[in-house]
């Protein structure tokens, strides 16, 4: 995933759901980077499901592109970015 292809947005997590399973860090239009306590490998497939403000929601098949360890001061966790797979333009800029 090109680094500077797309803006990315930094998470508000004033307005996180607390439903969330894992904590967003931030999203962009070409993927999304999280912290979680589970481990992910390089290249792997996943769903990604999340809603934006608004009425949008959004469940985007996603390739896992980096994990790496991060430690916080109460839990060992992954930061995980992920590219999406198969979005086309016209969905990608909305």
């Amino acid at each position: 995933m090109d680094k500077l292809q797309f803006q990315r947005v930094p998470a508000d997590h004033r307005s996180r759901p607390h439903d969330s399973i894992y904590d967003l860090v931030d999203i962009s239009a070409g993927g999304i980077r999280f912290q979680s306590e589970d481990d992910f490998e390089e290249d792997e497939d996943v769903v990604c499901h999340f809603e934006l403000p608004g009425p949008l929601c959004f469940v985007l098949p996603a390739k896992i592109r980096r994990s790496a360890d991060s430690q916080t001061a109460a839990k060992h966790k992954q930061t995980v970015a992920v590219e999406f797979q198969g979005l086309d333009e016209n969905n990608r800029s909305q």
